[in-house]
C-alpha cells in the first residue's frame, strides 16, 4: 500500500521493457517480505542481501525501526539476529533454520585442510565433524563438478566426517532430518581420533551438548 510506505520511492527505468517501475530500499524490501511473508522469507531474503552487499545489517535494524507497531514486524525482527551471510543458497538458509529451531548449533562454511587441499562444508555441527550439505537442483553443473564433489566427500569420510544430504523435500519432514544428523552425530563419535587441521583443532571443537550438537539437551 504506497499509503503505508515510510522509505523514499525511486523510479528505475526499465528501458528492455519500455517501462517504469518504483522501488524502495532493499532493507525496506527484505522488512517488508518478512513481515507479510514470514520468519524463512526473512532469513531468505535477508541472507541474501547480506552475502551479496546489497543491504547491511544495520539498514535492516533501521528499517525495522521504521515500522515499528506495525502487523508482522515483530516476526521480521526476531528474525534478524538470525541472518547469516556465510550461506551460500536459500536451501542453505531454510535448512539451517529448520535444525536450529529443534536445537542443533551448527557453523556455515567450515573449512577444513585434508590432505593439503582445502575443503568446505556447507553447515556444519558445532563441535562435531558432522557436515550438513543442501543439494540444490542447480548444484552439480557437469560431470566435472559432480567428480570434484565426489572426492571432497571421500575425502573428508576418510578423516571421520559423517556426511547428511539435504534436498527441497526434506525440510517438509524436520523430524526425519533432525533423526538423520543425530545418527551422524552418532556415527562421527565413533570415528573420532584422525586428523584434520580444522578451524578450532582437530574436530572444529567449540561448547555444546553431547556431541556438541543440541542447544536443548534433547534427542
Amino acid at each position: 500500500h504506497i499509503g503505508e510506505l515510510v522509505d523514499p520511492v525511486e523510479a528505475v527505468q526499465l528501458t528492455d521493457l519500455g517501462a517504469t517501475v518504483m522501488t524502495v530500499p532493499v532493507a525496506a524490501a527484505v522488512v517488508g517480505t518478512g513481515m507479510t511473508s514470514g520468519r524463512a522469507a526473512m532469513l531468505v531474503a535477508g541472507d541474501h542481501a547480506l552475502r551479496t552487499g546489497a543491504s547491511a545489517r544495520e539498514q535492516l535494524a533501521d528499517a525495522l525501526e521504521r515500522r515499528r507497531g506495525r502487523r508482522g514486524v515483530e516476526t521480521a525482527r526476531e528474525a534478524l539476529p538470525l541472518l547469516d551471510h556465510r550461506h551460500e543458497s536459500p536451501g542453505e538458509t531454510l535448512t539451517h533454520d529448520a535444525l536450529r529451531v529443534r536445537g542443533w548449533r551448527l557453523v556455515p562454511q567450515v573449512p577444513v585442510v585434508v590432505n593439503g587441499r582445502a575443503r568446505r562444508i556447507d553447515l556444519g555441527v558445532e563441535g562435531e565433524r558432522v557436515a550438513i550439505e543442501y543439494d540444490g537442483r542447480l548444484k552439480y553443473t557437469s560431470g566435472a563438478v559432480l567428480l570434484e564433489e565426489k572426492s571432497r566427500e571421500d575425502d573428508l569420510r576418510e578423516i571421520g566426517w559423517q556426511f547428511v544430504r539435504v534436498v527441497s523435500d526434506d525440510l517438509d519432514d524436520p523430524q526425519q532430518l533432525d533423526a538423520r544428523v543425530r545418527a551422524a552425530g552418532e556415527g562421527a563419535g565413533r570415528g573420532r581420533g584422525r586428523d584434520a587441521e580444522g578451524p578450532s583443532g582437530p574436530a572444529h571443537s567449540g561448547p555444546g551438548a553431547p556431541w556438541g550438537r543440541r542447544a536443548d539437551g534433547r534427542g
